[in-house]
């Protein structure tokens, strides 16, 4: 204890409350965080405090966590896979010990792969299946949408129809997509491209004011897109203001 003491831990802090430093841990982010992420973390401190009640930082060791991640995927009937929620618990849980990490704790107690060293592989769920369009399937998907939109009169149909086109050149997050502005069309050494800086909510219907994980007033510039697309928009802004 003498040399734990000297090495600079501080063995009293272990003392504290698991569950109270957690949601302590996390109001301190609450400010850097958006919304999305902030609710997540709210969640974990949540469930935390319903588990593990009154137990001290000192007796959460890899064996209670193992024990808790198996209570809750039984209780829950969860899916344990890299997306789960328990493994969003145990990544919340594993930051939150790496900042105690060397000054209360001598190592962290939730593993890197702490999935793979709690769970057994049966116990995980199959991963869902995608499918990667080749060029030439994507090619005549665009030509699809573009030749209903030549056959398309009323205008709010010309929305989703243009929101499969821009993604399907540009590979945006739909929620950037959500936020696409016409003034976000720009030209850069004679080739057509978006500067995106902003992004929608569904968690607080709005939008965030900024990209996700990024601080407000970031941008970033996409990928070149073919001068076809932007003429596309332009005359679907003047049907729109039409309509409107």
């Amino acid at each position: 204890m003498w040399v734990e003491y000297e090495s600079g831990l501080k063995l009293a802090d272990g003392k504290s409350i698991f569950a109270d430093e957690f949601q302590k841990y996390v109001d301190k982010r609450a400010k850097t965080i958006s919304p999305v992420t902030l609710k997540a973390w709210q969640d974990s401190a949540n469930v935390f405090k319903n588990y593990f009640k009154r137990a001290k930082i000192n007796r959460i060791n890899t064996a209670v966590i193992s024990q808790y991640a198996h209570d809750y995927v039984d209780k829950h009937h969860a899916t344990v896979s890299k997306s789960s929620t328990i493994a969003k618990r145990l990544s919340h849980m594993r930051n939150f010990f790496k900042s105690l990490d060397g000054k209360v704790i001598k190592g962290n107690p939730v593993p890197a792969n702490a999935l793979k060293m709690f769970f057994r592989q049966s116990d995980f769920s199959i991963s869902q299946e995608r499918y990667i369009f080749t060029p030439d399937e994507l090619a005549k998907i665009r030509d699809l949408i573009i030749s209903d939109l030549q056959t398309i009169d009323y205008i709010p149909n010309w929305i989703g129809r243009l929101a499969v086109l821009v993604e399907s050149y540009t590979g945006m997050r739909v929620n950037e997509l959500q936020a696409l502005k016409f003034k976000n069309i720009i030209q850069i050494d004679n080739k057509w491209t978006f500067k995106i800086n902003n992004s929608w909510s569904d968690y607080i219907k709005d939008f965030n004011g900024s990209l996700k994980a990024r601080p407000k007033g970031y941008s970033r510039t996409l990928v070149p897109v073919p001068e076809g697309l932007i003429k596309l928009l332009r005359l679907f802004k003047t049907e729109q203001k039409e309509f409107l």
